[in-house]
C-alpha cells in the first residue's frame, strides 16, 4: 500500500506544479513522499487520523487484470483481499453500464485518462445488458464480502479509487450479503437490500496522502481563526 500511495503522491506532485508557485509549495511540501522510509511505518503514518476517529476505509488498485482491495477497519485492522481477476476492460464496461442507469453516461467532473473507458468506447456494446447484474457484480467485485461484519452500519468509510472506479457511485452499491451460492467452481455473492450510502457516511479521497494534508491544513486554519481566550 505504501508503494501505491507514493506512486499516487507523486502524480498529484505532477498535477501541482501546474497550480501557482504559493499552492506548489504548499502541496509539495505536505504530499512528497520521503525517500527510503520505512514503508510500514509510512502506511501507518497516513491512516494514523483514520484509526484514531475509527473510520473505515476502501484503497483500490487495477493492474492489468487483477483488481487490488484494501480495508482498514474501525478498529485500525489493515487488510489486503485476496486479489480479484477481472479484466479492466470488463470493469470498465461494468462501471459504464452501472452510470448510464442514472442517465451519466461518460459525463465527469474532472477530466481522467481518455484511454480509461476507451475499450468500451461504443455504446453498441451495452446493448442488451442487464444493469442489475452489472451493479452486483461491481459490488461482488469493489464490497469485500465480510464489510458489514468488519464495519458496523454508522461507520464513516472513505473510498480511495484507482482508474474508472472513481466514476463508480459507491453509495448505490448493495451493502449486505443475502448469500453465498456455489456451483462447480463458480462462487457467486449476493448482495441485496440496503445501499452502502444509507449504511455507512462516505467520504472520497485521491490518496491517503491527500486526506492527511488536507487534514493537516483544516487543522492550520482553525487554529489561526481560533480567538485566543483574554
Amino acid at each position: 500500500l505504501a508503494a501505491v500511495e507514493r506512486g499516487r503522491a507523486q502524480n498529484l506532485i505532477d498535477m501541482v506544479t501546474r497550480m501557482n508557485s504559493s499552492t506548489r509549495e504548499v502541496a509539495l511540501r505536505t504530499m512528497r513522499p520521503i525517500v527510503g522510509a520505512d514503508l510500514t511505518r509510512e502506511v501507518d503514518t497516513l491512516v494514523a487520523s483514520l484509526r484514531a476517529s475509527r473510520t473505515a476505509a476502501l484503497s483500490y488498485l487495477i493492474a492489468g487484470d487483477t483488481l487490488f482491495t484494501w480495508l482498514l477497519s474501525p478498529s485500525g485492522e489493515l487488510v489486503l483481499q485476496a486479489p480479484v481477476a477481472v479484466r479492466e476492460a470488463e470493469l470498465n464496461l461494468l462501471v459504464r453500464s452501472a452510470r448510464r442507469t442514472f442517465g451519466a453516461d461518460d459525463a465527469r467532473s474532472a477530466a481522467l485518462d481518455p484511454d480509461e473507458l476507451a475499450a468500451v468506447a461504443d455504446s453498441a456494446s451495452l446493448v442488451g445488458r442487464d444493469a442489475g447484474d452489472d451493479w452486483r457484480r461491481l459490488a461482488e467485485l469493489l464490497l469485500p464480502a465480510d464489510l458489514t461484519t468488519k464495519v458496523p452500519a454508522g461507520t464513516p468509510i472513505v473510498i480511495v479509487p484507482h482508474g474508472a472506479i472513481g466514476l463508480v457511485p459507491f453509495s448505490a452499491l448493495a451493502a449486505d450479503r443475502r448469500s453465498v451460492d456455489s456451483s462447480g467452481a463458480r462462487r457467486t455473492v449476493a448482495r441485496t437490500g440496503t445501499t452502502l450510502g444509507v449504511r455507512n457516511p462516505l467520504r472520497y479521497t485521491p490518496s491517503f496522502a491527500a486526506l492527511r494534508a488536507s487534514e493537516r491544513r483544516a487543522r492550520t486554519v482553525v487554529a489561526r481563526v481560533t480567538p485566543t481566550p483574554a
